[in-house]
């Protein structure tokens, strides 16, 4: 078999990032490299390279992990601090059982910006730094060398939670290729990462727009009496202050692409983890259409779906329950609420011919071409609207095209 660099650049859609090849490789042969879309592959060098197959071995892509012998519970649950729930992108569960994990002792690694917006895997010991890591970040994180700092702190004792996607907490456990009691990994259900190389575009283009410096970015901003739980904001510096700017994603090109699933990195569209059966302890989730099944919860504060895959995810669960409110759900409901426990993002027809617009055609006309909604004025009446009756009006909008086509109807 082809080892990486050979193997990823064939078929690219066999390669979601991970770097385990990167931090399992004894000889230091392979880095990861962007490719023209902006994600970073493996590249190995074959004159370095000992053949030794460690990297074939520890791949998530060629060996899919996944756990089968615990039954999986499922809730929905949110934190009972209300500052929690209400600075999390949904109900503040990863925060609070992280705090348990530091409480203690341990450690905790995610993904968070650094000083220049670049989105890093970081591992943290303290309270202040775990606000870092919440939040989602729709990214690809870059994990660097984060595995083999995990692997340290496991072997030296200490207790670590990790929290990543499916794809990289599938590339960790291939990395240390064994289990440790004193590892926990989380994941959520995940529809697919777009790139840094994207983001750093979109902030470029803002800043040019704006004229000023971006200092910080925040997706998944809870905007007061505004029914959609996909706000941002981000400060920037112009003219001598720091103003802070707050909006919906389809006023931010990078969140109304990443929204539209249209460029996000290949294997994501056919990715082996977007199913029930999970390689981590604890998923994570946003609770879509909780509802309908829980009277009198307002989804827009935050309400998490929480699917333990393991008994040291129960425990973890068991251990905060007095710090959160939760109510009993299934599995089959999960897969009802989130598509991409079932399925993979369906790849949309036009990214062949956006990526290849991406390095052709100037970026402002690129972001006009995709990344602008056609009718802004019908997005800003959307949102204006009642949340139950915009509900209503989306799921309409298939059958009004239908009829729009026909042009009559009968």
């Amino acid at each position: 078999m082809s080892l990486p660099g050979e193997y990823y650049e064939k078929e690219k859609q066999n390669c979601c990032g991970c770097g385990a090849c990167q931090a399992i490789c004894p000889t230091k042969s392979i880095t990861m490299e962007l490719d023209d879309e902006g994600f970073l592959y493996p590249k190995k060098s074959s004159l370095q390279c000992i053949h030794c197959n460690k990297c074939i071995a520890v791949c998530p892509m060629l060996n899919v992990i996944k756990n089968s012998d615990f039954e999986q519970k499922v809730y929905a649950a949110w934190a009972r601090d209300y500052k929690t729930r209400l600075d999390a992108s949904s109900g503040g569960l990863f925060e609070t059982m992280a705090h348990l994990v530091i409480d203690g002792g341990g450690i905790v690694c995610g993904a968070a910006f650094d000083e220049h917006l670049k989105l890093k895997h970081f591992c943290v010991d303290n309270l202040e730094n775990l606000k870092k890591l919440c939040k989602s970040k729709y990214i690809q994180s870059n994990t660097d060398d984060v595995f083999i700092k995990i692997k340290e702190y496991l072997f030296n004792g200490r207790k670590v939670l990790f929290v990543g996607t499916p794809c990289q907490a599938a590339g960790l456990r291939g990395y240390l290729g064994k289990e440790y009691e004193n590892l926990i990994v989380f994941d959520f259900i995940c529809h697919g990462v777009p790139s840094q190389d994207m983001f750093d575009k979109c902030i470029k283009y803002e800043e040019k727009k704006r004229g000023g410096k971006i200092n910080s970015f925040t997706f998944r901003v809870k905007h007061g009496n505004v029914k959609e739980v996909h706000g941002y904001a981000y400060s920037i510096k112009t003219k001598g202050k720091v103003i802070r700017k707050k909006g919906l994603y389809y006023e931010f090109p990078y969140y109304f692409g990443f929204k539209k699933y249209i460029f996000f990195r290949p294997s994501c569209y056919s990715c082996p983890y977007s199913t029930p059966d999970r390689c981590s302890d604890i998923t994570l989730a946003d609770f879509w259409g909780v509802e309908k099944y829980i009277k009198n919860v307002d989804f827009y504060k935050g309400v998490s779906m929480v699917i333990i895959n393991s008994q040291k995810g129960n425990e973890l669960f068991e251990k905060v329950k007095e710090k959160i409110i939760f109510y009993d759900s299934n599995i089959q409901t999960a897969i009802e609420c989130n598509q991409c426990l079932s399925n993979s993002t369906p790849l949309p027809k036009v990214r062949e011919a956006m990526f290849k617009d991406l390095n052709n055609i100037p970026f402002d006309n690129f972001i006009k071409k995709y990344l602008i909604p056609k009718k802004t004025i019908f997005h800003k009446l959307l949102y204006i609207l009642p949340g139950f009756i915009r509900k209503k009006l989306v799921k309409l909008l298939p059958v009004i095209k239908q009829i729009k086509k026909r042009g009559s109807f009968f």
